[in-house]
């Protein structure tokens, strides 16, 4: 066999492995971008599950919620039957700001941002509900995530009444920002 024969050979081996390459680059490529695209899809459905989800569980307790008026005085201890209610409703609160700034799966953190701090917010203006926020946060001195939720909850009252005084000063009083 010549040299011309040889290199003739060669240089169709390479084309035609040039074009095995490219087809499978291009089958690379679709199955990336398809990957990325069912990705973000996922990211919106497990987004779209967790809101339902927590919704759910808030509005199991909204009925018991809505018995507690402005006017009634701030529960002072775990025997008070609004007391259980409004701690669970604390823990709900807490529920969704961990979930939705810590578990980072989805858009999550647009919720706490456009959704649940506001409710949150108008909550920590009532004292009954701001007394026994003020009383887990006694209860819970140590650093961890439901110390920081308190934390978070300190700085929302305090964008919330910046002319009142902190969150947990006796005697509550209902705030006017």
């Amino acid at each position: 066999m010549s040299w011309r024969t040889v290199l003739s050979v060669s240089r169709r081996k390479l084309r035609e492995a040039g074009s095995v390459a490219g087809i499978t680059a291009a089958a690379a490529l679709a199955s990336a971008l398809a990957a990325l695209y069912l990705n973000q899809a996922a990211d919106r459905g497990v987004t779209a599950q967790t809101f339902l989800e927590l919704r759910q569980h808030y509005l199991a307790m909204e009925p018991e919620l809505s018995q507690i008026r402005a006017t009634d005085p701030v529960p002072v201890d775990d025997e008070d039957p609004r007391w259980q209610v409004i701690k669970r409703y604390w823990y709900q609160a807490f529920d969704e700001w961990y979930v939705t700034n810590h578990l980072k799966a989805g858009n999550l953190e647009s919720l706490w941002k456009g959704y649940y701090r506001k409710p949150i917010a108008q909550s920590l203006r009532k004292p009954q509900f701001r007394g026994v926020a003020c009383q887990l946060q006694d209860w819970n001195p140590e650093p961890g995530p439901f110390h920081d939720f308190l934390t978070e909850l300190s700085s929302i009252y305090a964008q919330e009444c910046p002319h009142g005084p902190a969150m947990c000063t006796r005697p509550l009083a209902a705030c006017k920002p």
